[in-house]
Parts: C-alpha cells; sequence; structure tokens
C-alpha cells in the first residue's frame, strides 16, 4: 500500500484544485479524485517518503504536451504547505491573479525550480521570492506582471537562468546580481527604464534586454562577458558608441542586435566578426562600414548614415555564399564593387543597395519597406549634407 501523503499536503492540493479549472479541452484535474491516493494517482505530482509519509517535491500543474488550453482560475496561497517542494510549473493558460507571497515564505530551503509562464498572472514579484536562495530557474515570462524587479532577486545566489520576458516591468533594473553561475537573462519585452547594470554575471551566455525604454550608454561591463553568446538590446533608447572592446573582449559571440537604438559614431572592428547574425540597423552610426563585419552570415547595416564605397570583403562575401543576407539600404554609401559587375549572386544570397549616393547593382533585392526610390537625391550626396 502507498505511503499516505502528510494530511497538510493534501488539504493543499484540495485548495489548489479548488481554485483552478480545466479549460475547454483540457482533462487535467480528472485525474485529482480524493478517493484516491494523490502520490499514486494524481497527474503531475510527484512525491517521496520520508518518515511515516509521503510529501510532494514536484507540482506541475497542467498538461505538458504541445497544444493543451490549459488552466484557468487562481494560484492558491496553499502551494507554500507543499514544504519540500522542489519543482513547481503551470502550463500556458489563463490562469490568472497574483503570485502567492507564500512560494518565497515557505519554500525557500526547497524549491529549486519555478517556471509559471504564458499565463496572465497580474501584480508584483513577491519580495518573498528573496528566501528561494536554492532556486536554479525563475521563469515567469509572458505573463501581465507589474512594478519594479524586487532589487532581492539579483540577489539570488544559485540562479542560472533568470527568464522574466514579456510582461509590464517597470522602473531600472537592478544593479547587481550575485550568482557566479547564471547563464540566461532575459527581461525583454517589459517598460523597463534606467542604464544597462554596470555589474552583470561573468558566467552570462544569453543577455536579452530587448524592448524597453533603456537609455544610457552601452556599459562597459558588456565587454567582461567573455562567455557571451547571443546579445540583444534592441528596440530601446540607447545612445553613444559600440564600446570596441565589444567585439574584440568577447570571442564567443555568434550574434549581436543592437538594432532601433539611438547609437552614434563609427564601428570599431580590428578582426573578423565571424558571427551568424550582425544587426545595427536603424541608428545613427557613421563613418566607413567596417570590412571586418563581411565575415559573419546576416549583416543588417541599413537606415543609418555609412559612408564611402562597400569594402570589397562583402561583395566577396557575397560571391561565396559565405555571407547570406547583408542590408545596407538607407544609407549614403557612394561605391559597390562586384566584379565581374555582372556577376550572379548564390541564390542563398540577399543584397539591398537601395537609397544611397549610388545606382543600385541589378543583383539587388530589397525588401518593400526599403521604399521605392533606388537612390537618394544628388542634394543629400554632398559633402555639406547634414542628415
Amino acid at each position: 500500500m502507498a505511503q499516505q501523503l502528510h494530511p497538510d499536503e493534501r488539504d493543499a492540493l484540495l485548495d489548489i484544485k479548488k481554485q483552478l479549472k480545466d479549460l475547454p479541452g483540457s482533462s487535467f484535474l480528472s485525474s485529482w479524485d480524493f478517493e484516491r491516493e494523490p502520490c499514486s494517482g494524481f497527474s503531475g505530482i510527484v512525491c517521496t517518503i520520508i518518515g511515516a509519509s509521503s510529501h510532494v517535491v514536484m507540482l506541475n500543474l497542467g498538461d505538458g504536451y504541445a497544444g493543451s488550453p490549459g488552466l484557468t482560475g487562481t494560484l492558491s496561497p496553499r502551494i507554500g504547505d507543499l514544504r519540500l517542494l522542489q519543482q513547481l510549473t503551470l502550463t500556458a493558460g489563463s490562469v490568472r491573479g497574483e503570485l502567492p507571497s507564500s512560494i518565497g515564505e515557505n519554500l525557500g530551503s526547497s524549491l529549486q525550480f519555478l517556471g509559471i509562464s504564458h499565463n496572465q498572472l497580474s501584480g508584483c514579484i513577491p519580495a518573498s521570492f528573496a528566501s528561494l536562495t536554492r532556486l536554479l530557474v525563475l521563469d515567469l515570462s509572458s505573463n501581465s506582471l507589474a512594478c519594479a524587479i524586487p532589487h532581492e532577486i539579483a540577489l539570488l545566489p544559485s540562479l542560472v537562468a533568470l527568464e522574466l520576458s514579456h510582461n509590464k516591468l517597470s522602473g531600472p533594473i537592478p544593479d547587481r546580481f550575485t550568482s557566479a553561475s547564471m547563464t540566461h537573462f532575459d527581461l525583454g519585452w517589459n517598460e523597463l527604464s534606467g542604464e544597462i547594470p554596470r555589474s552583470l554575471p561573468a558566467s552570462l551566455t544569453y543577455l536579452s534586454l530587448k524592448n524597453n525604454r533603456l537609455s544610457g550608454s552601452m556599459a562597459p561591463s558588456l565587454a567582461s562577458l567573455r562567455a557571451l553568446t547571443t546579445l540583444d538590446l534592441s528596440s530601446n533608447e540607447l545612445t553613444g558608441a559600440i564600446p570596441s572592446l565589444l567585439w574584440s573582449s568577447n570571442p564567443n559571440l555568434v550574434s549581436v542586435q543592437l538594432q532601433r537604438n539611438h547609437l552614434s559614431g563609427p564601428v570599431a572592428i580590428e578582426s573578423p566578426a565571424r558571427m551568424s547574425r550582425v544587426d545595427l540597423s536603424y541608428n545613427n552610426l557613421s563613418g566607413a562600414i567596417p570590412p571586418m563585419l563581411a565575415f559573419s552570415e546576416n549583416v543588417f547595416l541599413n537606415n543609418n548614415h555609412f559612408t564611402g564605397s562597400v569594402p570589397k570583403e562583402f561583395a566577396d562575401g557575397l560571391l561565396s555564399a559565405n555571407l547570406r543576407n547583408l542590408y545596407l539600404q538607407h544609407n549614403f554609401l557612394t561605391g559597390f564593387d562586384l566584379s565581374p559587375p555582372d556577376a550572379a549572386l548564390p541564390a542563398a544570397a540577399l543584397l539591398c543597395l537601395q537609397y544611397n549616393c549610388l545606382t543600385p547593382p541589378s543583383q539587388s533585392a530589397c525588401p518593400l519597406n526599403a521604399g521605392k526610390l533606388s537612390s537618394r537625391p544628388p542634394h543629400q550626396c554632398l559633402s555639406s549634407y547634414t542628415p
């Protein structure tokens, strides 16, 4: 006979079920029949035996298969009574209301994984989450959480992944994160303001702060993230130059997305940037196009103030099919040397040179949003012209 669940935890599960309901097409809660022993018959529950009772160590609410409609209702504060809980997840659905503060108040010595994403949770992230000192993953993405990010979250010592994207979080990002093992950091698609933190974990491999209201210059500390493979700061209000150390001090970078900011000045790169994607479009960058970017696979430099001739390395990259997409439209470029001039680009290569101070070669094929004019008006190509 299976060991019986601790009575307090059985009562907690009763209240959790009371406040949730299957959406049409879901049957997750149908197995929660309290005529049976929860640890042996309930979907989404894993228990362990300690002493005379069983205790819930994993609670996965909702069917995990793709396309499941999930659950609706609210999260019971009694979740905090599952005091040995190590993993708590909630699949995509329509669960609303606030995050129970009891999760942080009662589960600090046990919880290691908290994934409550793609629902309709609102309110603030409870400050009590600061007690989750064993937490490895915090994923609250794709909800409607508001308020500022509690600075205590930044002090969680064991975090490996922090995923808070697609919410309504506002205010500044905490300026100091203490975990020495964090690799994934995603606060994109919020309403965060202020500057990029000056102290980020050196262990980061993925950093996304896109689609916020961040301002100021790019923090020099970004150059110290030598393990970083993906950097996305797009669609913010960043100003100033792109630090040259970003390219030389981050040897593992494969994707850099800085588009749709207010970055200015020249782009200084001294060695080949062999990346899958570099997007610096829709900024105020100027000067010559750096030839070292020609070694990347997809390069987007359109809608800037670049001048001069396009370095020959870019034509060579296109002809060899190592460079797949090259967007240079809406700049002030004066030449593009494709040799021979009628050379056919590989089918996989795409070049756009529309609206510059040159006549685009026949191989230039642009997206519809590049406009209908092939070249700039002559007066915009005079040295005295100020964009």
